[in-house]
């Protein structure tokens, strides 16, 4: 800010130039940049405003632009509060606030926010006051923090004593109206039985009856209008509601004149209940952000209201229960052999009998100790734990004794025992229920949160390439000049593209146990060669050495493409981890019955303590939005799991933080058998396809034209139409096809129900071969394609001579016709 100061051009502002300023304002100046505390100036006359870099930390802190302007211009619509401190200060009386409430523009709305702060003169060399300074602090999280913590207090006070659901809602919409800046309006609904319609019973904000608060809550499906029962009743958390006044229309309620746009639904579910037993909508106030700490508020609210529904259950159940016992004491007499239930009785003289209960057991289980001190006006409410013959099981009887009396005097005591095993068997296991759900509950919301987090970093992953692709494509409309260099950035993000889809499915395989590789016999150089070729633009264009060295090694037993694949993922992981100037270096050595593939790196390294999850998905060092290096984490978990599919390992090395990594990867040799190793014959690719004619359907105008000309390009003779119906037309009059190559999802028929029709005509077209050419890409798809009639799954994310290689191994060698 010192800087800033010292270069604007003070002669057009009421300061005047910097050199023509007095002493006491250039000295005040110097204190407030260099304080670390948000503290604004206000000087002379026309309050002319100067601040520090403190200031940032206010929640909407003065921009750049407004230094040396009247200070009305930053505070706006609260300048007429203010004002008057500012106007006391400059008559030389100091004033001090405390969590003054301010209502701010922020984001096109008023925001309701809180500051303290002091306005204090200040005075030049004749003592004459000519300044404010004004040191301030923003309170808005501290003041709403105690107030909603005295919200919560309060209402958890007035619910302590309800005997019913309702009477808890009925308390706490009493109290909830004094607090209607944090919630405008309350709506308590509770559903008498299981699947019953939730009806209301207590609110604030709303009267009943209006278009939100409604009598009785019916489902609205999945309309914008009213409120989505279904939804909420669905959720066992709290569930956001947006766009208020488009399915209620404008909400009258609350201390603003702005109506709620927001609400939280918050379902109250009781003990044993797998449906929620009330549902809380609450609003959300127009001049509050519905942030973290607000809606955590609304959790507390709901537990609270969930506490208090359960004791007031708790209490109704006590109160029958003791009802129930004091009519069973006065009517004991009368029932005593009727009683379901042990019971015991002792007279005056102490003399016991029972109805139910073993004579054996009165001595062990203290019942008879229990009637003594019952004669003597003691009562006793116990559990008697007793073994059962034979069996480790223990009985478990609650023994209850009391006096019985006759005006006032003791004439005898009453023993009622109950076996009440099985009910201490269902607590126990409903406490079990209970924690195993809490425990299912936080594993299915940190699911849902690696999910979300998945999915934001997968959008993210596509969105940087695509929009690369996009701006190259305009620059090319415009400037033809930069062809060379816009085919190659779009050739580069189509390549980025195509790895990230491909490392979706491989992973995706590799945990599902689906992934594969054809070990064969091949010499490991030439797919490290094809690696380091694929990666040598990256590494000049970030100005990276990459070298590569050779060396004499035994043939191995393993997949070639997936070995340049794993070769690729360690290349591409040093490149994008070495800063330019330093170097990446490959090397092919043999080692102990097989072959060491060594990536070796001047980067960044990594931590000791990172690498048990170095070769685990999903997983970076760097983590969240401030992370110096895209990608999805995927890359080494690929290489672990396509590194052991063909018996071999991988482990990586570094000395620690700036130091460079080392990735090596051990293959084993291939057994000699006799057998030579499969080559293949990789020269005039261009004419693989010669004299072939193939048939293309493609819905998708832009992909139709650029394979076709792909396939044309080398060779073929392709006849491409858009739909099933015209396919089958061009194959009703003639057969001369060499092969059929098809996409899968289309409109109004498919690729399926193409390949099945066709396998049902006549004559030798019924077995031309056919390739389904789709971006399904999964294990079930292929295996679907398969079974549907196609003899390949092609993916489309597969290189163009990647495609001509499969179309040649589907149609089978064959001379090229001249």
């Amino acid at each position: 800010m010192g800087e800033r100061i010292r270069a604007k051009d003070w002669s057009e502002t009421p300061l005047g130039p910097l050199g023509s300023w007095p002493a006491c304002l250039r000295t005040v100046v110097s204190l407030c940049v260099a304080s670390p505390f948000p503290i604004l100036i206000a000087w002379g006359p026309r309050r002319v405003m100067l601040f520090n870099d403190g200031c940032r930390a206010l929640g909407d802190g003065p921009p750049p632009h407004l230094l040396g302007q009247p200070l009305g211009e930053y505070w706006g619509a609260s300048w007429e509060e203010l004002r008057g401190h500012y106007d006391k200060a400059f008559a030389s009386q100091p004033v001090i606030l405390e969590n003054q409430p301010l209502f701010r523009d922020r984001g096109g709305r008023l925001a309701e926010t809180f500051l303290s702060g002091a306005f204090s003169p200040i005075r030049d060399e004749r003592g004459e006051v000519v300044g404010v300074w004004n040191p301030l602090t923003e309170t808005t999280r501290q003041v709403l923090h105690a107030r909603r913590t005295r919200a919560l207090r309060d209402v958890a006070m007035a619910m302590a004593n309800a005997q019913t659901l309702p009477e808890v809602f009925t308390l706490a919409a009493r109290t909830i109206e004094e607090y209607a800046h944090d919630l405008p309006f309350t709506l308590f609904y509770v559903r008498g039985a299981r699947g019953s319609t939730p009806r209301l019973v207590g609110g604030t904000g709303l009267p009943p009856g209006t278009a939100a608060s409604p009598p009785l809550l019916f489902s609205q499906g999945d309309t914008a209008s009213g409120w989505p029962l279904e939804e909420v009743m669905r959720a066992r958390r709290p569930v956001q509601i947006g766009h208020l006044e488009e399915r209620f229309g404008p909400l009258r309620c609350g201390p603003y004149p702005e109506s709620p746009r927001e609400a939280v639904a918050l379902p109250i579910f009781l003990p044993g209940e797998e449906e929620p037993t009330a549902l809380l909508l609450a609003g959300v106030s127009a001049r509050l952000a519905l942030d973290e700490p607000y809606l955590e508020f609304h959790r507390l609210l709901a537990s609270a209201v969930t506490t208090a529904a359960i004791q007031s259950q708790a209490r109704a159940d006590w109160v029958r229960s003791r009802w129930r016992e004091e009519q069973r004491a006065a009517e004991l007499e009368a029932v005593i052999q009727s009683i379901p239930d042990g019971v015991c009785i002792a007279d005056a003289s102490g003399h016991i009998r029972a109805n139910r209960i073993d004579p054996a057991i009165l001595g062990s289980s203290g019942i008879e100790d229990a009637l003594q001190r019952a004669l003597r006006g003691e009562s006793s409410t116990r559990e008697v734990y007793l073994a059962q013959s034979g069996t480790e099981k223990q009985r478990v009887i609650r023994s209850a004794t009391a006096p019985v009396r006759l005006r006032e005097s003791i004439v005898g005591a009453v023993s009622i025992n109950v076996d009440i095993t099985e009910r201490k068997r269902a607590e126990a296991e409903r406490e079990v229920l209970l924690a195993n759900e809490q425990a299912a509950r936080s594993e299915a919301e940190r699911a849902n949160r690696k999910k979300d987090e998945f999915l934001a970093r997968v959008s993210h992953e596509l969105a940087t390439p695509l929009v690369g692709m996009r701006l190259w494509l305009e620059l090319l409309q415009t400037d033809e000049r930069r062809r060379t260099e816009a085919v190659a950035a779009l050739t580069q993000c189509t390549q980025t593209l195509s790895r990230i889809v491909h490392d979706l499915l491989d992973t995706a395989r590799a945990l599902s146990g689906k992934l594969s590789v054809m070990l064969e016999a091949c010499e490991p150089g030439e797919p490290i060669q094809a690696a380091v070729a694929d990666l040598t633009p990256l590494a000049r264009q970030k100005g990276l050495t990459l070298e590569m060295v050779l060396q004499e090694t035994p043939l191995v037993q393993a997949d070639p493409r997936r070995m340049r694949q794993v070769v690729s993922n360690l290349l591409s992981n040093a490149v994008k981890f070495t800063p330019p100037g330093g170097k990446v270096e490959v090397r092919l050595e043999p080692e102990r019955g097989g072959v060491c593939i060594v990536v070796q790196d001047t980067g960044r390294g990594f931590p000791s303590e990172f690498q048990p999850l170095l070769f685990s998905p999903f997983r970076q060092e760097e983590e969240g939005t401030t992370r110096a290096n895209g990608g999805l984490g995927l890359g080494l978990a690929i290489v672990r799991q396509l590194v052991e599919l063909q018996g071999g390992t991988v482990w990586a090395e570094s000395p620690g933080r700036g130091q460079g990594a080392l990735f090596t990867v051990w293959l084993p040799a291939h057994e000699d058998t006799g057998e030579p190793p499969r080559a293949e014959n990789t020269s005039a690719i261009a004419l693989q396809l010669e004299g072939l004619r193939l048939l293309l359907v493609e819905d998708d105008a832009l992909t139709r034209t650029a394979v076709a000309s792909i396939l044309e390009h080398h060779g073929a003779r392709v006849e491409a139409v858009g739909s099933v119906a015209s396919a089958l037309s061009i194959l009703d009059g003639t057969s001369g096809f060499d092969a059929l190559v098809c996409d899968i999802a289309m409109p109004r028929e498919d690729g399926y129900s193409l390949i099945r029709k066709v396998r049902a005509m006549s004559g030798p077209i019924s077995q031309v071969p056919a390739a389904a050419f789709t971006a399904h890409m999964r294990e079930e798809d292929r295996l679907q394609v398969l079974e549907a009639g196609f003899q390949m799954h092609i993916p489309k994310s597969l290189e163009p001579d990647q495609l001509i290689a499969q179309l040649r191994t589907l149609v089978g060698e064959r001379p090229a016709k001249s």
